[in-house]
């Protein structure tokens, strides 16, 4: 099952904002705004759910003397029209505090999505440039199935840079052997990550 556009709106209704997000029921789905539109997935399966667990447990301690924290599902306000969840965030602490709502997009370092076949295109295609245009410096994409794109071994971790000039920069690698990603902690400040992808898959 892929991510559903939730039925179009009709024009003489008023689009989806960030703050809609959080009217609407728990009931296993996820849900995200992309231009005014909602989007809904299912529920991610169980391999997906262990390796952005175990990527969060990598991750916050490294953060955490950044004064960063590596957290799960936040919404992020990319505009008030457009709210990604990424699987993890790395988030500026001191923006959290007393926050009710979505995290506004100068606050996220860092931001990671764990690939499922029902969110593949949004991973792959959409978020990279919302993320880059919106100023993030560093996405992780985490892909877990071979694909048109990719081969394997899996999991496979993909990192896309985002330097001063604008320009982008790409870092991977697949399981099987320790990698050094990159990985942006403050608006100025990045720490290596050292890891062999394999081990996040601890099913």
């Amino acid at each position: 099952m892929t991510a559903q556009l939730i039925e179009p709106i009709p024009e003489t209704m008023p689009s989806y904002t960030v703050d809609d997000l959080f009217t609407l029921p728990e009931n296993g789905n996820r849900y995200q705004v992309f231009g005014g539109s909602l989007v809904m997935s299912p529920a991610p399966a169980p391999l997906h759910q262990i390796v952005a667990y175990e990527l969060q447990k990598v991750l916050d301690p490294l953060v955490e003397p950044h004064r960063a924290r590596a957290l799960a599902t936040l919404a992020v306000r990319v505009t008030d029209k457009d709210g990604p969840v990424p699987d993890i965030v790395v988030v500026d602490a001191a923006e959290l505090r007393g926050l009710t709502g979505a995290v506004p997009v100068a606050a996220v370092l860092t931001a990671i999505e764990v690939v499922s076949p029902s969110t593949a295109l949004l991973d792959r295609s959409a978020k990279p440039d919302l993320y880059a245009d919106a100023g993030i410096p560093c996405y992780w994409r985490v892909e877990l199935k071979r694909s048109r794109r990719h081969d394997g071994p899996f999991p496979l971790i993909i990192v896309q840079v985002l330097e001063k000039d604008g320009s982008v920069r790409m870092v991977e690698g697949a399981a099987g052997a320790e990698h050094t990603f990159p990985l942006a902690v403050g608006p100025d400040t990045w720490v290596d990550v050292t890891l062999d992808p394999a081990t996040l898959d601890t099913l």
